[in-house]
């Protein structure tokens, strides 16, 4: 049977027609509330309860519009938070919500590097999500990637576009994305080099004065080595001379 979206309200105004019709056609009441209940788009008033029950269900749980939401009212308030969903609310992987203090609010899929602004400096942005019932539909509104100490993303729309964002806590979410990974996108990060930075000068000088060995990463630069800020190490390519 379907998921039809059943209120407490709802429920009651079908008895009340159930009454109605009950005393007008002069049949069981049983039978009244079944005839209710398909003229509403209901199978039987059975199926009505049914959907009564799971609405009361999903709304005692979490709900993604929710958790933005939460992370929206954030982004207002100039307050940084970050957000891990659970099973409860998709069960294919968990999703990642962040507000920084300097007004915005994104929402991320770890696996496929894509995302949807909630929030732009202070001001709200409408996002396509909708998670009634038992489905969960989600805009991606671009893709993004966190390349050194800067998130990367490039937006369909004109405001944001394609752009390299800075001051956002880039350290947790890097934890918060590796935590998240699939299998699959974890070797792809390894392996593919995915979310590394290349060994430019100023990569290195910085990592230099992080304490790492000039000549090594000369020497990794040299082999096609790139970093990752992630795992804070260098990735070689696959049949490059890894030391």
């Amino acid at each position: 049977m379907r998921y039809i979206p059943t209120s407490a309200v709802a429920v009651e105004k079908l008895k009340q027609a159930a009454k109605k019709a009950k005393r007008k056609y002069k049949i069981p009441h049983s039978d009244a509330l079944d005839r209710v209940a398909r003229g509403e788009g209901y199978d039987h008033w059975h199926h009505v309860t049914l959907c009564a029950r799971e609405t009361e269900r999903l709304a005692s749980q979490p709900s993604l519009v929710g958790e933005c939401q939460r992370a929206v009212d954030a982004a207002i308030a100039g307050r940084s938070i970050s957000i891990v969903t659970g099973p409860e609310i998709l069960a294919d992987g968990p999703l990642i919500l962040f507000s920084t203090v300097d007004g915005d609010a994104w929402l991320l899929e770890p696996n496929e590097r894509i995302c949807t602004c909630l929030a732009w400096h202070g001001t709200p942005r409408k996002f396509g999500i909708s998670d009634a019932g038992q489905q969960l539909l989600i805009h991606w509104g671009g893709s993004y990637e966190l390349h050194g100490n800067f998130f990367s993303v490039s937006m369909d729309d004109d405001e944001i576009g394609a752009r390299m964002i800075g001051g956002y806590p880039l350290p947790e979410l890097r934890k918060a994305i590796e935590k998240s990974l699939s299998f699959d996108a974890a070797l792809n990060d390894i392996f593919g080099g995915r979310g590394g930075v290349d060994l430019t000068d100023e990569v290195i000088a910085d990592l230099v004065r992080q304490g790492w060995a000039e000549k090594e990463l000369l020497a990794a630069r040299s082999d096609g080595a790139i970093y990752s800020p992630a795992r804070n190490s260098l990735l070689y390519p696959a049949f490059g001379n890894v030391p």
